[in-house]
């Protein structure tokens, strides 16, 4: 999972592709044109993609139910209700149909990254001695993305939400990982 195109950086200000397995998720506050939905099924022919989904950006997305807020299928075939990717060599369980947010929040892969390498930056470790008999705290962790990274590096971890549907999920992302749910705390 990646992002694949990003707004005014790749000469489109406002619209956001997201790479999801075999699914593009497409972004954009006003409704998707027919000049995106065209380049869309460019790109799922191109790289031999199933899906290409379309999500309104909103600025409050407060008392939305979860399938008025979900993104929409545009083209090609719809995914299951529940799929899993790959970023940095994790998988993580996505689901379209839950509401505004699918699972992952892709800006952050860099941050998972770090602790799964441990180095916030060159010369600059996240945890001088290793990962390892540390614990680690993630307020507001919504499906663990950031706990399950810091498990695979080593740590314990505590993940605190105030939704038990969002740390349910997280417990499936740690399964997915090979990594005992039981060993932590939600």
């Amino acid at each position: 999972a990646y992002r694949w195109l990003h707004g005014a950086a790749d000469s489109w200000p406002g619209w956001y592709v997201d790479r999801l397995g075999d699914v593009l998720l497409s972004q954009s506050e006003p409704p998707l044109g027919p000049e995106q939905r065209d380049l869309l099924a460019r790109w799922l022919k191109e790289f031999g993609l199933a899906s290409a989904y379309h999500k309104i950006l909103r600025r409050h997305v407060r008392g939305s139910s979860g399938p008025e807020a979900s993104p929409i299928l545009v083209l090609g075939e719809p995914a299951p209700a529940e799929f899993v990717i790959q970023e940095n060599g994790v998988a993580y369980a996505l689901r379209l149909g839950e509401g505004y947010s699918v699972g992952l929040f892709l800006d952050q892969r860099d941050n998972r990254r770090r602790f799964l390498t441990g180095d916030i930056a060159a010369g600059f470790p996240l945890f001088p001695a290793g990962a390892a008999n540390r614990e680690v705290l993630n307020t507001f962790a919504y499906t663990c993305g950031f706990s399950v990274c810091a498990a695979q590096a080593g740590a314990r971890v505590t993940s605190l939400d105030l939704s038990a549907k969002y740390l349910d999920w997280g417990r499936r992302n740690f399964e997915l990982n090979q990594l005992d749910p039981a060993a932590h705390d939600f």
